[in-house]
Order: structure tokens, then C-alpha cells, then sequence
């Protein structure tokens, strides 16, 4: 049930609107333990939205079309920059 509300709600959401929802949800599903990221200057957030420092999972959202190629891509930003998560 949970997962059929969440799709039925984000398919409505477009650009930041989508993202901001998607770290409210993360911020409710995985309380204090959920860290957002944002974007420092021109070096961008690191390919990573959000984590939690506990289970090391990263979360990267993206409403864009292209979102294969946006996902890959911090995908592998996230693995260069990020192994350490304190």
C-alpha cells in the first residue's frame, strides 16, 4: 500500500517540488538517521542527495527525463567522493 501512494503522489510532483517530497518522505521513513545533502558551491553535492550514516545508503533524486543517465552518473560521482560517511 505504501509504495502504490508514494508512485500515485510523485507521478503529480514536477522539479524541485518532486525532490522536496522526496527527502520529506526519507526524512519520515528514516528519522534522525537521514542526512540531506545539499549543494556546496560549483562542486555540487557529491552525487548524493541524502544518506544515512548508519546503514551507509545512498539516495540520489532526480525528476529528469534523462534519469538513467543522471542516476549513473552520480552514481559514480557518490563512489569517488564519498566512502567515507561519518
Amino acid at each position: 500500500m505504501e509504495v502504490d501512494y508514494i508512485e500515485s503522489v510523485l507521478l503529480r510532483k514536477k522539479g524541485d517540488e518532486y525532490e522536496d517530497y522526496c527527502v520529506r518522505y526519507l526524512r519520515w521513513r528514516h528519522g534522525k538517521d537521514f542526512c540531506e545533502v545539499t549543494a556546496k558551491d560549483r562542486k555540487g553535492d557529491g552525487g548524493r542527495d541524502g544518506y544515512c550514516s548508519s546503514t551507509r545508503e545512498y539516495f540520489a533524486i532526480s525528476s529528469r527525463k534523462d534519469v538513467s543517465v543522471k542516476i549513473r552518473y552520480d552514481f559514480l560521482n557518490c563512489m569517488e567522493k564519498n566512502l567515507n560517511v561519518n
